[in-house]
């Protein structure tokens, strides 16, 4: 608008010249905003492609994780009533599956923590002290067995939720 009023106070003509620069300027900036957001774009591409194994490893891991402590807050909900015997639902711990979990754990924290998002970090982080205050308070009696897993069950399913929502930002997957 400042520009208009300048123009019509001094009585600016337009020549030939002077329409091909305005042309040349306004090419100029749309090259440039289409450049900068090609290298967002690869950037973003490059985070995914770096972090894409780990963090699906660590999703999956985590997916089977949850689907256990499900299997034992459902067998000691089953076993503090009483009727674990009438329902037929047994449990099995298996350690292999949290250690396996543990060490994609510890992998994102100590390998590729300087490429993954504060958010996902400080929640895995938090994660691990939740399961060490519930493992004392289930070792100095404060909580019973399907209490303490009843906890860390809804822990792990913050944390998965969180991670999904991450790997969606990352991969740039905008589908919910």
């Amino acid at each position: 608008m400042f520009t208009f009023s300048l123009i019509a106070v001094f009585s600016v003509t337009f020549d030939v010249t002077v329409w091909t620069n305005i042309v040349i300027a306004i090419a100029t900036c749309i090259a440039t905003a289409i450049h900068v957001d090609n290298q967002i774009k690869l950037r973003k591409t490059r985070v995914w492609d770096i972090n894409k194994d780990v963090l699906l490893n660590l999703s999956s891991s985590l997916a089977k994780v949850v689907e256990d402590l499900k299997k034992a807050t459902d067998y000691h909900f089953d076993e503090m009533q009483n009727i674990a015997h009438q329902t037929g639902v047994t449990y099995d711990y298996p350690p292999e599956l949290y250690e396996n979990f543990s060490n994609q754990t510890f992998e994102v924290l100590n390998v590729y923590k300087p490429l993954m998002g504060r958010d996902l970090i400080s929640n895995l982080e938090e994660l691990k002290t939740i399961n060490d205050r519930v493992s004392e308070g289930l070792n100095e009696g404060e909580l019973n067995v399907f209490e303490a897993y009843d906890k860390i069950l809804y822990e792990h399913q913050k944390l998965q939720e969180k991670l999904n929502t991450f790997i969606k930002q990352v991969s740039g997957v905008q589908y919910t």
